[in-house]
């Protein structure tokens, strides 16, 4: 009877050994496959930063520098500003892009700190004050490349609509996190608008909706003439 319960024993023991190194193996394998991911991100994004971002910087230059050089006024000056302005708009895109395939910029801190630095410089040469209320304390979370983008995507066409369309002296932003989510609000202090009257934003509320939602995330927007607009998109964090 002993030798027969010993026999069971080692047998469940074995099973629990093999099950548990089993795990152990296919965390690895897990671990490996992210850090090969990883590196391919990092090189792709260095690549885009490299290449495709230097040669867009030399057409624009180089369109510009025509304009100077031959005094077109014409409608050859007029291509040639736009295709400096279509590459200088692109190079935008690509920094975006770099960015939130970087996977050095998962952390939330990262998303904070490149809100703030953006919203910043776009903000610096108009006469619109900026106001961030961020924590102190960000949680050490990850977001995914897709969720990233998509964040910073909408609150750079938000902030877009702002300059171009809200007469506002001053815009808040905030940014708050849960253990599950991260919560970004943009409220400008400008003459709001009529939400059914949305056509001179063309698409933009439309594709900021859908960008947000397509990720998993809630998009909110709610605007009232003379009393400015306030943006809020909620997202789940990793």
């Amino acid at each position: 009877t002993i030798a027969f319960w010993t026999t069971i024993a080692g047998s469940i023991g074995g099973t629990i050994r093999y099950v548990e190194m089993r795990k152990l193996k296919q965390k690895i394998e897990r671990l490996e496959r992210e850090r090969a991911l990883d590196r391919e991100r990092a090189r792709i994004s260095l690549d885009m930063h490299d290449e495709v971002g230097a040669n867009l910087t030399k057409i624009a230059i180089m369109s510009e520098l025509a304009m100077k050089t031959s005094g077109a006024t014409d409608g050859t000056g007029k291509q040639l500003r736009n295709i400096s302005q279509t590459a200088r708009e692109v190079i935008d895109s690509i920094g975006a892009i770099v960015w939130s395939i970087n996977p050095k910029n998962d952390k939330l801190d990262n998303l904070a700190g490149y809100i703030r630095e953006y919203a910043s410089e776009i903000f610096e040469i108009t006469p619109i004050q900026c106001r961030f209320d961020f924590p102190d304390e960000i949680p050490s979370r990850s977001l995914t490349p897709e969720a990233r983008r998509s964040i910073f995507l909408t609150m750079k066409e938000a902030l877009n609509n702002i300059v171009k369309h809200s007469g506002a002296t001053r815009v808040e932003i905030g940014l708050k996190f849960t253990e599950r989510q991260v919560e970004l609000s943009i409220n400008d202090k400008g003459k709001g608008f009529v939400l059914q009257d949305i056509s001179r934003y063309g698409n933009g509320l439309v594709n900021m909706r859908k960008r947000i939602e397509d990720i998993g995330g809630n998009f909110e927007i709610v605007s009232r003439p003379e009393q400015g607009t306030e943006i809020r998109l909620i997202v789940p964090v990793a």
